[in-house]
């Protein structure tokens, strides 16, 4: 069974029946001050050289996708139920494609969930549920972020603001890592390859308190690696 690649850990998770919506989604993630009653799975296509059509639950959620493109899959209303999905080579049937990939979530209402295609070192396809919880909150004067690996790449340094982190290599994949208690402000962010040094991507963002971004780094040798940045308004917790 696959396992959920999920923000620090792995969680057990939830959502239910399907009204499906079928449009480009914008790369910022609704806030969590949209309301807890629904929530919005989106998939993101991170797979050089292919068109994917991603299934939820035997529906055909967004066809055709390619490189580099995010699709608002569906909107889900909360449940317990396990929501299946499916990765599948672009066809011209519903869900008839070949099976590139496949796995399961749940989501909480108003959560919001990325399923994350990505190219593997081998150059298979592969994919992993994101799970962005409902209403995390950030320290009053701070930002927080997560980063995750899944460029075809095994093992990534990282370094923010030319300070490296130690002791954290970003597998290809693996879970993604939290952050946080950084100032709200400008940040650079660097991911170089661990065994040459050579650098992959850098990039500088403004991080405002209040808003928590996920940084993906995804491509290969080949197409190149690239990093795409998610965020969504989370709210600020003030000190008691």
């Amino acid at each position: 069974m696959k396992q959920l690649s999920l923000i620090c850990s792995t969680f057990v998770v939830i959502v239910a029946s399907a009204i499906a919506g079928h449009a480009v989604g914008s790369p910022e993630i609704a806030g969590a001050d949209a309301g807890p009653a629904a929530s919005s799975v989106y998939f993101f296509q991170g797979v050089p050289d292919q068109r994917l059509d991603l299934c939820v639950d035997g529906i055909e959620m967004a066809s055709a996708a390619t490189f580099d493109s995010m699709a608002h899959a569906v909107t889900l209303a909360p449940s317990s139920t396990r929501h299946r999905y499916s990765l599948r080579k672009a066809a011209r049937g519903a869900c008839d494609g070949a099976l590139v990939d496949e796995g399961w979530f749940y989501a909480f209402g108003g959560d919001q969930v990325i399923v994350m295609a990505h190219q593997w070192r081998d150059g298979t396809a592969r994919s992993e549920p994101l799970w962005l919880p409902a209403h995390p909150a950030v320290r009053h004067g701070e930002t927080r972020f997560v980063v995750g690996n899944y460029a075809a790449a095994p093992r990534l340094l990282m370094a923010v603001d030319g300070k490296r982190i130690k002791h954290l290599e970003l597998d290809s994949g693996g879970p993604s890592y939290l952050f946080r208690g950084y100032a709200a402000r400008k940040h650079t962010f660097t991911f170089r390859m661990r065994d040459t040094r050579e650098l992959v991507v850098r990039r500088t963002l403004w991080m405002p308190q209040g808003v928590e971004f996920l940084i993906v780094i995804y491509g290969g040798h080949d197409s190149g690696y690239r990093l795409r940045v998610f965020s969504r308004t989370v709210g600020v917790r003030y000190p008691s």
